[in-house]
């Protein structure tokens, strides 16, 4: 019967152990200071109407002896994609970036359709994308951009203009 009462205890110290150690604490901001930051976003006006997009990823690759910087901003099932390659440089870093045909450019995708700043005769929009920080510390980027996107067809154009990005990345 005492075994019975060990185990039991024992049994119930582990059960509220398990119940104690799962809460969710958030996280130290001396850890990281970006902990809890919802403050990441891509903003733009389209055909001057403003849109802001705070579900955002960022990604910092090198390819080869070729660095690229990947930024997306969703909202539902829009997104604005940003993506420069710079065969010059292993790391992108801050600067500006002309839009150049499949090196750097930008997408608006809006449900099914997609406003590109390449297009399909194989000209590139005019604009550009320009990094003002880059923090590896905190691992944050910030920049601006602007374009025209056209769709598939290259029948319909949309203006992209005082896009502003603060996005953390990988």
């Amino acid at each position: 019967m005492k075994s019975i009462t060990r185990f039991s205890a024992v049994f119930l110290f582990l059960v509220v152990f398990m119940f104690n150690s799962c809460s969710n604490e958030p996280i130290d901001p001396t850890l990281d200071p970006t902990a809890g930051n919802s403050n990441y976003y891509v903003k733009f006006k389209m055909d001057g109407v403003q849109k802001t997009y705070t579900n955002t990823e960022a990604t910092f690759m090198n390819v080869g002896p070729m660095g690229t910087l990947s930024i997306v901003g969703i909202e539902g099932l829009n997104s604005m994609n940003l993506h420069v390659m710079d065969q010059a440089v292993t790391v992108i870093g801050e600067g500006t970036y002309p839009l150049q045909w499949t090196n750097v450019g930008c997408d608006f995708i809006e449900g099914s359709a997609n406003y590109a700043s390449d297009y399909q005769d194989f000209t590139t929009s005019a604009g550009n994308i320009v990094i003002t920080e880059k923090n590896t510390s905190n691992k944050t980027v910030k920049g601006t951009f602007n374009f025209v996107g056209k769709n598939e067809n290259m029948t319909q154009t949309r203006n992209f203009t005082e896009g502003d990005f603060f996005v953390r990345y990988e």
